[in-house]
């Protein structure tokens, strides 16, 4: 009440009493009961008028005293109120006298006394995706109470309810603060704080730089919803789901702004997770917890449901107590390198333990008090939200300390890839860094590049240099003995080799080609497969003289991989290692003068042997062209095995008597040598009928007849013995210099009809036996020897 209304009722209470005490003196007790009984519906009506007035009814103090004073004079007795209701609006109501001389008392007064209003309208909740209409701004996204009625703690509205009759200044900005209360509440602020409200909700409440308090009045709002209407309404689980996800984002936007808005909505978040978790929690996806939150009650509750059902603590389970777990000290390397940090601890954890971890029950429970940040819900013990009967890992010392030893041993194992990223940071991803990383937690780009390689292979070998092969792997330096070791194990963990297999010593040159091959898959009960070095030089014997003879192509290769298969007498391994090779020989051909240094390690043994297989691959041909068997002869010679036995091989005995296979009327044409048959199916008796491999390789380019040789005993002048008119030619214009571009010297070849590598390499084989030296030396530039100069006459 106002000052005023409490001074006029001390004076009216006054006179009120001496007007009773001179009642009684001079009227007796009569009178002064009528008096008493007119006190009394003086204070009944203040009481009325002041409960109008409390609920907004508008009326003038003083008319209300004078009607009350006119209305018991005139009648003596007090009059009875009675509420009614009309179909108007609440400020229209009024309470109206039940007797009839009281309204017309009133009527004759002017006035008629206001009832209270009607009972204001219950707040409603709107939904995710409900939108509200307040003050002519739409809030699309809902999640608030709005009305005119929502009690909270000791009877006052809850800070969160948005009554549209509130008073709104849409002209104020949310992004400034327009309150200093840090409780605020909406029926409590100034209008430019509830218009400032209402305009963060209807932009999306996504603001960044809007003021605290406005998340806060939102946050009341989640709040109420689950800690009280949900305790009273379990259909509302529905809606769990969609706070959490609400809560999740504030976090995002606002938890920098405010470490008290962080953590209060961090906790909060725990209560929703908890509330919506199913049972057996330990067997569940861990939800995504806020970052550097300190045990989450989630986690707590998942970890003690697994306890007390006498479960493994899982794999995913203990790396989230290792995230959140206080005591749990994380050396360097855990930290500079937390992805790989995380996939060695689950590796180490499941290779070690697995699903053994057990861990004793103990006798404190868990327990969940949550301490509401609206002071419409504040007590001073929280409020309690149920989880069973669970233990309280906290109290446990054990398996932090276990789990601490899993998290040092995994530190340790990064320690060296920890320094090197500190070194350089920009490195983290290259095949310099991924030296010292474990292969099992290489980087998914790493892990796709060795995938990609086996599935290229699938069609067959591929060569290529090795710098090229290393920067799949984003190498940045030279390929030390370091980084080839850690190629090497890696192609062979998705089955991959190399050939020639790569030395895990020494440096390795860019430029060096290796050619890559899929590993056949190794049978347990069987050994390693033995190979056969014979037919490693056979192959490489028959690709050096098809490169000299200019006849061999990449075409050629799908042939070769044919014939190559057909061999099973070799293990698979050496028959996909023979595919590798000629890839290898078709990006860098065999010099023949390396190839006769391999020949002539291989002994006299290993000669013959190789001389017999060509010819057992070379067909079983009746009639075999000429042209392959001047190969042959060639092939004999380089390998220094007698021709003879070439011959042998092919007829048969030379001494053998004539057979009816060749009579006079199916004598083969000339230039074919004709072959014994039945000598062929001898050679052929294990059953392996194997493919025509110099025919398939040389059909189409036949090699051309050789020319009279030169009988040593008259070599032409200014010769070499043993050459031909047109090597003679050739060695002379060689002479004319010390030493040869390749590019000329090519030039000159073809000028002559040869290949330069088959000329040069007839050129040193007769200088070797006829002066015991090299007529040529290198690749580009081609040197001559000096030496020759003075053996050779002009």
């Amino acid at each position: 009440m106002h000052f005023r209304q409490h001074g006029l009722l001390f004076y009216l209470a006054l006179v009120a009493g001496i007007v009773v005490v001179f009642l009684m003196l001079f009227f007796g007790r009569l009178a002064g009961l009528i008096s008493v009984c007119a006190g009394i519906l003086y204070v009944y009506l203040r009481y009325r008028i002041r409960r109008a007035s409390e609920h907004g009814a508008l009326f003038e103090q003083d008319e209300v005293l004078k009607t009350i004073s006119a209305t018991c004079a005139a009648s003596g007795t007090a009059g009875v109120l009675e509420e009614t209701t009309t179909n108007e609006s609440k400020a229209t109501s009024m309470v109206q006298y039940s007797s009839d001389d009281a309204r017309s008392s009133s009527e004759a007064a002017g006035f008629r006394i206001p009832p209270p209003p009607a009972e204001p309208i219950m707040a409603r909740w709107f939904a995710r995706n409900d939108a509200v209409t307040v003050a002519g701004l739409s809030i699309p996204s809902g999640m608030v109470y709005v009305g005119e009625r929502l009690p909270g703690q000791y009877g006052t509205p809850d800070p969160c309810l948005i009554d549209p009759l509130k008073t709104v200044d849409l002209l104020a900005d949310y992004n400034e603060a327009h309150t200093h209360n840090d409780w605020p509440n909406y029926s409590d602020v100034s209008p430019r704080a509830r218009g400032a409200y209402l305009k963060w909700l209807a932009d999306g409440r996504s603001g960044p730089e809007a003021d605290i308090a406005n998340i806060w009045l939102f946050f009341f709002g989640l709040e109420r919803r689950v800690l009280l209407d949900y305790k009273f309404d379990k259909a509302l689980a529905s809606e769990l789901p969609q706070i959490a996800k609400e809560l999740l984002r504030l976090l995002k936007h606002y938890g920098k702004k405010s470490s008290l808005f962080h953590r209060q909505c961090s906790d909060f978040l725990e209560i929703v997770n908890l509330l919506q978790a199913p049972p057996q929690l330990y067997l569940q996806a861990m939800p995504e917890f806020p970052a550097g939150a300190v045990m989450p009650m989630y986690l707590r509750l998942a970890i003690g449901q697994a306890v007390a059902d006498q479960q493994p603590i899982p794999v995913q389970l203990a790396w989230a107590w290792v995230q959140h777990e206080p005591s749990i000290m994380l050396r360097t390397a855990a930290i500079r390198c937390p992805e790989q940090f995380h996939a060695l601890f689950l590796k180490t954890y499941v290779a070690k333990h697995g699903d053994r971890i057990k861990i004793r029950p103990t006798a404190t429970r868990l327990k969940c008090v949550y301490m509401p940040a609206s002071y419409a819900m504040r007590g001073t013990e929280g409020i309690v939200v149920e989880t069973g009967d669970v233990p309280d890992v906290r109290t446990m010392d054990g398996p932090v300390n276990f789990l601490q030893k899993v998290v040092d041993a995994c530190a340790a194992e990064l320690d060296a890839y920890s320094r090197f990223v500190g070194r350089f940071p920009e490195q983290r991803h290259a095949l310099e860094a991924l030296v010292h990383l474990p292969l099992a937690i290489w980087p998914p780009s790493a892990m796709q590049a060795l995938h990609d390689i086996r599935t290229a292979l699938a069609d067959g070998a591929m060569a290529l240099p090795l710098a090229s092969l290393a920067s799949r792997f984003n190498a940045q330096a030279v390929l030390s003995s370091e980084i080839v070791n850690t190629l090497v194990n890696a192609l062979a963990s998705v089955q991959v080799a190399t050939e020639p297999e790569l030395s895990t010593t020494g440096k390795h040159g860019g430029d060096q080609v290796v050619a890559l091959f899929l590993m056949p898959v190794a049978h347990p009960d069987k050994g390693a497969p033995v190979e056969d070095p014979v037919a490693t030089l056979a192959l490489e014997l028959l690709i050096m003289q098809a490169q000299l003879n200019d006849v061999f192509s990449d075409e050629k290769l799908v042939v070769l991989d044919a014939q190559i298969a057909s061999w099973t007498q070799l293990p698979t391994l050496q028959q996909r290692r023979l595919m590798a090779r000629a890839r290898l020989l078709r990006q860098e051909p065999l010099l023949p003068t390396a190839m006769r240094r391999k020949v002539a390690a291989a002994g006299e043994a290993a000669r013959e042997a190789c001389a017999a297989f060509i010819v057992r691959i070379a067909g079983t041909a009746a009639h075999m062209p000429r042209a392959e068997v001047a190969v042959l002869e060639r092939l004999y010679a380089f390998l220094d095995v007698d021709s003879k036995k070439l011959y042998v091989a092919l007829h048969g005995s030379a001494m053998a008597p004539a057979t009816n296979h060749a009579t006079v009327c199916d004598r083969p044409p000339a230039g074919v040598v004709t072959l014994d048959i039945a000598r062929i199916a001898q050679l052929h008796s294990d059953n392996e009928k194997l493919a025509v491999l110099l025919g398939n390789i040389f059909v189409d380019d036949p090699v051309p007849e050789p020319a009279a040789i030169v009988p040593a005993s008259t070599p032409a002048s200014g010769g070499v013995p043993g050459l031909d008119a047109a090597h003679t030619a050739f060695m002379r214009q060689l002479l004319a210099r010390s030493s040869w571009p390749r590019s000329e010297l090519e030039a000159l070849a073809r000028s002559l009809d040869m290949m330069l590598d088959g000329a040069l390499e007839h050129l040193n084989e007769a200088c070797l036996d006829a002066y015991d030296c090299l007529c040529s030396e290198g690749n580009d530039p081609i040197d001559i020897n000096p030496d020759i100069h003075e053996r050779i006459a002009p």
